[in-house]
């Protein structure tokens, strides 16, 4: 059991080991968008520091942007300001999404390139025609569990499991599983008493008797608990839930993956009868 529970904690740690750094990026950037700010930055310093591990330049700038974003929703206004002097030098014209950012904060960003023209460290960018960026949208992805009634009429809280009610799958597991123990203790008791069923003195009839009225007792307790978790199993019982929603946000572009479409047909009206129209 032991080495079972050593394997089960050692694989989720093993898989972690085994993300690449554009894995992280995109963990990360779905915790900024959950707002765990404190995750979002350990992700994303590793990424960086000591030198950038992702492979392309735009993932090293997407990465810095996110950092500094980061910082500045958590107060460290100095190091989002170090982030995005990075950034900014690399790429002057660089602007924060105005769906995706606060004013507040894109107007910090300005301040950080205003001062960096002052000091000549980068120079205005020219604006040039530029292909409008695609738009990214929001895929809500849920993954949907269809239960079967018949998980209603099994022991052990195992229809309360499988609705979701782990509370209360816990407690029928529990009380039921102590029950059956009882009941199995107390049967295996009765068999190996000194003597029997041959020699029932009166101590032997007496140790007889107690562990028949415990094993009777323990047999009407798990029968109750049967009966009370099939019924609020049957009562909670629910054809299909909701377990895990992943959200993603994706090019507008590459958002339509279903099959195609037929394409839109216009209609004319048919020509007189006798001539053309």
């Amino acid at each position: 059991m032991c080495l079972g529970v050593l394997v089960c904690l050692l694989v989720p740690t093993c898989v972690l080991a085994q993300k690449t750094p554009e894995q992280h990026l995109e963990e990360a950037e779905s915790l900024v968008r959950q707002q765990q700010l404190e995750q979002a930055v350990q992700e994303l310093t590793p990424l960086l520091y000591p030198a950038p591990r992702l492979q392309h330049i735009d993932d090293v700038h997407r990465a810095r942007e996110l950092l500094g974003a980061s910082y500045w929703l958590l107060k460290k206004t100095a190091k989002a300001e170090k982030e995005w002097q990075f950034l900014m030098i690399a790429r002057p014209g660089f602007q924060l999404d105005e769906f995706l950012y606060p004013k507040k904060m894109r107007a910090f960003l300005d301040t950080i390139r205003n001062t960096l023209l002052r000091q000549g460290v980068i120079k205005r960018a020219v604006q040039t025609p530029e292909k409008k960026p695609i738009p990214t949208v929001l895929r809500v992805t849920q993954i949907i569990e269809q239960n079967n009634r018949s998980t209603t009429f099994m022991p052990f809280g195992a229809g309360q499991f499988v609705a979701g009610n782990n509370k209360w799958g816990w407690f029928f597991m529990s009380t039921q599983t102590a029950a059956a123990v009882a009941v199995l203790a107390s049967s295996v008791g009765m068999q190996v008493l000194p003597g029997y069923p041959y020699d029932m003195s009166s101590s032997n009839t007496t140790r007889y008797n107690s562990l028949r009225l415990t094993s009777l007792v323990s047999g009407a307790v798990l029968a109750s608990l049967y009966i009370w978790g099939v019924i609020d199993a049957n009562v909670k019982y629910v054809p299909s839930r909701i377990v895990k929603t992943e959200r993603t946000l994706i090019k507008e572009r590459t958002a339509d993956i279903g099959p195609p479409q037929p394409g839109k047909v216009e209609a004319y009206p048919a020509p007189a009868a006798g001539g053309s129209r």
